[in-house]
């Protein structure tokens, strides 16, 4: 919202202007060095990764989801993403000033605090399944649900930086495609 606001009017919104500074670093490191932002920076990636890493320790093994079922989830997140989009993109500069200078935007990570500080028996649920989703299949939120990796991962198309691999040396294992899910041929 305040990229937008800030494309809109050319003023920085005073309210959070380190999240607009954040989202630039963030695309500009996605359009230089793909997803980097997702595999380093990112704590909600750091944690699902260690929950994948500790449930195939404890199963041997990630599971895989069905090949229909993985594209339908993956769609996910970037429906998320259009959803977001449309919103920010269909208000005017003067309803999103509005928005960003209301009470509840400026107080709104002390409500994230609070959701988690009296987190509900709803907020817990939602938690815990995504953390057990997390341990048995590698990248659960990353890979279905998250918009904001969904947005640097359009971003990192762009990317003149391309992981290959030689083929020369190829003897189709495939175990480089297993371990990583962004090399091209």
């Amino acid at each position: 919202m305040n990229l937008r606001y800030f494309l809109a009017t050319g003023t920085i919104p005073a309210i959070h202007p380190a999240a607009m500074v954040l989202l630039c670093v963030f695309l500009v490191s996605s359009l230089l060095v793909k997803k980097s932002f997702c595999s380093w920076l990112c704590p909600v990636g750091t944690i699902s990764e260690y929950l994948w890493k500790i449930g195939r320790t404890l199963i041997r093994r990630s599971l895989s989801l069905p090949r229909s079922l993985d594209f339908t989830l993956r769609t996910l997140k970037y429906l998320l993403l259009a959803f977001f989009v449309f919103i920010v993109f269909t208000m005017s500069a003067a309803e999103l000033g509005g928005f960003l200078e209301s009470p509840f935007a400026v107080i709104a990570d002390v409500k994230m605090l609070d959701f988690f500080r009296y987190l509900s028996l709803a907020g817990f649920t939602v938690l815990a399944g995504l953390i057990v989703l997390s341990i048995f299949i590698q990248n659960f939120w990353c890979r279905y649900l998250c918009p904001y990796g969904a947005l640097m991962g359009i971003v990192s198309t762009a990317s003149p930086i391309k992981i290959r691999r030689d083929a020369q040396a190829c003897i189709d294992c495939g175990k480089c495609n297993r371990a990583c899910p962004f090399l091209t041929l």
